[in-house]
């Protein structure tokens, strides 16, 4: 799941990920994903290795709350 208007949703409607995400990442850069926590390692974004692909954006969501949380707590 990731924040997109619904233009885009229709946009890339059932393209592979690979395909559409190349295309972030040429016209946004990297950093469209990252803000999302979606990897930015291509080999992730295939079908066949879509259970790796949650695995690490798993954990850079939970990486980026827990620093969240730490800067509200001031800790």
């Amino acid at each position: 799941m990731a924040f997109i208007t619904g233009q885009t949703n229709r946009r890339i409607s059932n393209k592979e990920a690979v395909n559409y995400l190349r295309e972030v990442v040429a016209k946004q850069g990297e950093a469209a994903l990252q803000s999302q926590c979606v990897p930015v390692d291509e080999a992730l974004w295939s079908t066949e290795r879509y259970r790796d692909f949650l695995s690490v954006r798993r954990q850079a969501l939970a990486d980026r709350m827990n620093a969240f949380i730490r800067e509200k707590s001031g800790t």
